[in-house]
């Protein structure tokens, strides 16, 4: 069987005692997990010692989480199990060091694919490494404030009326997209202050490709217009997408945290809850300004186009 390691790291600040509280009892987990939050209405158990948890999903399947060793605040040991949509054991654990006033944690799981699958290796690793990065950045956060500031909410499938656009194309690698999109819509509001007639809705960008394996993703920062303008700067793009129907799942929270509603589409897709379209690019609608908004109120809608 195709054997795979996945293995993230994150610096916490906290002590490792604090951390090993948190990840070593599977109550905390339903509050930071990065699978639990793509389906909040699984049905799941908590042994009442909290070393052990079970789950079952229309998204997520089935399986199971066992603690198998501890070492106080260095480290979690611990057996998993998935039942659906296939079976697979692996031997995952959680390794914490004191480092800069805080912890190092480096989250790392040893797992292995039928043999039928192999051909999704390299796929698998860097889904799963997204994965473990999602759930350390909410990790993080729900050690460091208390909270977990990613709220999803299933709004499901939604008609939406066609629309103009103006914007930039950019490729670059998935953790550069925040800081060149920033830019990019830095440009598009200088070019549009003064024109308020033109804007037609809130600020889009596209994704017309993410290549998950290699991390590059193509995506265009955009607005809605009422009419494409003659006079746009040269390199940049434009385009209309007719009337369509999407599948929406909105977020509530930083930026940071939108791979977990996209992740959510992704698992509704791949359980076949949804036909998404090959044709348009998905999308994500800012419905608010970062500019005068709390982070933990951004509200952003992801958008999968459906066939």
């Amino acid at each position: 069987m195709p054997k795979f390691e996945v293995q993230k790291t994150i610096h916490i600040a906290a002590s490792p005692e604090v951390v090993f509280d948190k990840i070593s009892d599977f109550h905390h987990w339903i509050k930071w997990s990065p699978w639990h939050i793509l389906e909040p209405d699984s049905t799941y158990t908590v042994s009442p010692d909290g070393k052990y948890y079970s789950w079952e999903g229309k998204r997520l399947g089935s399986g199971n989480m066992q603690v198998t060793e501890e070492r106080p605040y260095a480290f979690l040991g611990y057996r998993l199990q998935f039942l659906k949509p296939w079976k697979s054991v692996s031997n995952d654990h959680i390794t914490l060091m004191e480092a800069d006033n805080g912890t190092t944690v480096t989250w790392t799981m040893h797992s292995s694919l039928p043999f039928f699958l192999f051909f999704l290796k390299k796929m698998m690793v860097a889904a799963l490494g997204m994965d473990f990065v999602r759930g350390l950045n909410l990790l993080k956060d729900y050690i460091e404030t208390g909270e977990v500031p990613s709220k999803l909410d299933f709004e499901g499938e939604k008609s939406v009326s066609g629309f103009a656009y103006i914007g930039k194309k950019n490729v670059c690698p998935l953790p550069q997209i925040g800081p060149i999109m920033e830019q990019d819509y830095t440009e598009l509001a200088e070019y549009l202050d003064g024109k308020p007639e033109l804007i037609a809705g809130p600020p889009v960008a596209f994704y017309p490709k993410m290549d998950v394996v290699s991390q590059q993703t193509t995506f265009i920062s955009a607005f809605p217009v009422k009419e494409i303008p003659a006079d746009l700067p040269a390199g940049w793009v434009s385009g209309t997408l007719p009337d369509h129907k999407v599948w929406m799942v909105r977020h509530t929270g930083p930026y940071r945290h939108l791979g977990n509603a996209w992740s959510a589409l992704s698992a509704i897709g791949r359980t076949k809850m949804a036909n998404f379209s090959k044709k348009y690019a998905p999308y994500e609608r800012y419905i608010n300004d970062p500019g005068n908004t709390p982070e933990n109120e951004l509200v952003t809608e992801v958008c999968f186009p459906l066939k």
